[in-house]
């Protein structure tokens, strides 16, 4: 998701990373938020992510994975400590690849601008930078990597709970634009907002084009290893049936 965190953490951390981490060769702990339809602890399967990841560990590895659950910010702490192995979805940034490893590429993932119709007179469809939205208030859930080039373009920012309680916000008028994943923006609102599609809309142009994957310590050497038969495997569950079924599924081309 695409998430940032500001916690500070010692470098004695990254040279320890699994001291407290009970390794099973048959087990592998997780961490996830929630981030519909890419994952979500509400629904049977998990989003669909959940599932490939989960497809890929049970049929080509014989790992059975558990998931935790948790507000994004403790994610990425929980995989600094070693608390867990691996986290997911994530895309590359320089920042996290100080300390953190990728795996292959799971799904693909679009940021747009959302904004309420009404509001907003002539929208801005081709803008060139950031700075094209100077004039416009930002709202963002709180955790979001995206944050931090928002505030780089001394744009107006506020911060929100959660997607939901931004467009909220977006909808009482309280800010103008939303950057979030069109998946799940477009989940969210037609599921709490009866007249989503007459009401928001999203500008033409993306804010990013994101790759998702696991993401793992990059001091943790049991978990380089495991990343490295994970890219194998998902590239073989990539060729099955299951995976076709998976996509089938959740509506993903």
């Amino acid at each position: 998701m695409l998430f940032a965190t500001k916690y500070v953490v010692r470098s004695l951390f990254f040279l320890f990373p699994l001291a407290c981490y009970s390794y099973q060769s048959d087990t592998i702990q997780l961490a996830s938020g929630e981030w519909d339809p890419y994952v979500t602890e509400l629904k049977p399967g998990n989003g669909f992510i959940t599932e490939i990841i989960k497809g890929t560990l049970e049929t080509q590895l014989q790992i059975t994975p558990k998931i935790k659950f948790m507000k994004w910010r403790g994610c990425e702490a929980h995989l600094r400590y070693g608390k867990v192995r691996a986290i997911y979805p994530y895309y590359r940034n320089k920042k996290r690849e100080n300390h953190f490893a990728f795996s292959d590429p799971i799904a693909d993932s679009n940021t747009v601008f959302f904004y309420i119709k009404d509001n907003i007179q002539s929208p801005p469809h081709n803008w060139q930078s950031l700075s094209d939205f100077t004039q416009y208030r930002m709202v963002i859930p709180n955790g979001y990597a995206d944050e931090d080039k928002l505030r780089a373009a001394n744009l107006q920012v506020s911060l929100a709970k959660d997607e939901e309680t931004a467009f909220t916000e977006l909808s009482a008028g309280k800010h103008d634009f939303l950057p979030l994943a069109e998946l799940v923006g477009w989940n969210l609102l037609l599921k709490k907002f009866p007249d989503a599609k007459q009401r928001f809309a999203t500008l033409k142009k993306p804010f990013n084009h994101a790759q998702l994957h696991l993401m793992f310590n990059k001091y943790d050497t049991r978990g380089l290893q495991l990343m490295e038969k994970f890219n194998k495997a998902l590239s073989a569950f990539k060729t099955t049936d299951k995976y076709q079924e998976i996509l089938t599924k959740y509506g993903i081309n």
